[in-house]
């Protein structure tokens, strides 16, 4: 039996589906272990920020860039998406409970965050560096709808939502080739991914932050997920457990090294990110798919359950932890007092924690009461 008649749907992105199908557990422990390494390089990416800024300091994130967690994210949403439903195309109604699935997923945690910045905004907006309040952001923002602030970035209220954005745009295509057979159904999504990309590439759109948002590079990795994908549930996984652990491991150090390497020699230029950080990414997925086991050891299997379910819930909370951590820390105990790698260590570890704990008693609950009234439609 292939590796893709074994397992067991799992999430995929910080912003996808984590439904299992029948009664069998959590597999592609691979996916989940990448998706706890992609949430928490973009944390530690974003604590280094924060702290550096609080400090007075000038920090590096090293090794690990960590805006390319968001890259892996996108290539394993397209993986877990072309996973979950490549024998339903066509299907009475499959588009519908697609479409319901990936709301129910993403909205309830997303829009309480994104109120929960308006309410901040409100209450102490100086503590907010380029964030304002205005109606037309917090309506895009809850709508995913691109929006540019007046620095010209596009950012919704809750920044870190613009990768939601363009979540939310892949999912609508993917609903869309979901109406047809799979191989029509197929060729549109990636034909749209692709034609989107280039013409991104041929047409500036100045002027135009929607088009001009949705027609960026980044688009192409969802493309390298769906294609690893289709790869994985033609061959499944071939390993030799230890080496394959090893190797991985091994792996995504070594890519994520590469990356830094890489974002230093090449300059700006056609598919800049997604040759610089997708194809990287894309590797990832490979590695955690094709080379792993589907369902590795038990203590694996729990620590990626515990990790991948909880990466969008620590995805959405890290930046209030950190806030609120350093805060404390520099009331309390000043960032002159101690090394600045222990506040470093300390909030790091603060934010796995708490995006678990946000998990366990929101996230959780949310969907299940949100899947109970919602099931005809899922």
């Amino acid at each position: 039996m292939s590796g893709a008649a074994q397992v067991a749907t799992v999430s995929a992105s910080p912003a996808a589906s984590a439904e299992a199908k029948g009664a069998a557990s959590k597999e592609l422990v691979g996916i989940q272990l990448l998706r706890g390494w992609a949430a928490a390089t973009v944390a530690f990416s974003h604590l280094i920020g924060q702290i550096g800024h609080s400090a007075g300091v000038s920090l590096s994130e090293g090794l690990f860039p960590g805006a390319m967690g968001v890259d892996i994210f996108f290539a394993i949403s397209g993986f877990i998406m072309i996973y979950t439903t490549h024998a339903h195309f066509g299907a009475a109604g499959e588009w519908r409970r697609f479409l319901t699935k990936r709301i129910v997923r993403i909205v309830p945690l997303y829009w309480f965050f994104t109120l929960l910045t308006v309410a901040a905004l409100i209450v102490a907006p100086d503590i907010f560096n380029t964030t304002t309040l205005e109606w037309k952001n917090i309506i895009s923002s809850l709508f995913f709808f691109p929006y540019a602030r007046e620095s010209g970035a596009v950012r919704p209220v809750l920044s870190l939502g613009w990768t939601l954005n363009y979540e939310m745009f892949f999912y609508l295509i993917f609903t869309i080739g979901l109406l047809f057979r799979r191989s029509l159904g197929l060729m549109l999504i990636l034909g749209t991914l692709l034609f989107l990309v280039v013409l991104g590439r041929v047409e500036p759109f100045r002027g135009q932050d929607a088009v001009r948002f949705w027609t960026r590079d980044i688009l192409a990795e969802f493309l390298f997920g769906i294609l690893v994908g289709l790869a994985y549930l033609r061959a499944g996984s071939r390993s030799v457990p230890l080496a394959s652990w090893l190797l991985l491991f091994g792996a995504v150090i070594g890519l994520s090294m590469w990356t830094t390497w890489l974002d230093q020699v090449v300059s700006d230029g056609v598919l800049r990110r997604a040759m610089v950080w997708g194809i990287p990414a894309t590797l990832m997925l490979m590695l955690a798919t094709l080379l792993v086991p589907a369902r590795g050891p038990r203590p694996l299997r729990r620590i990626g359950a515990m990790i991948g379910d909880s990466s969008y819930a620590l995805y959405l909370s890290h930046r209030f932890i950190f806030g609120a951590g350093i805060l404390l820390w520099s009331r309390i105990v000043g960032f002159d007092t101690l090394p600045v790698a222990f506040p470093i260590i300390i909030l790091f570890i603060g934010s796995l924690v708490g995006g678990y704990v946000v998990h366990r008693l929101i996230e959780r609950p949310v969907l299940g009461w949100l899947k109970i009234r919602l099931a005809r439609w899922l």
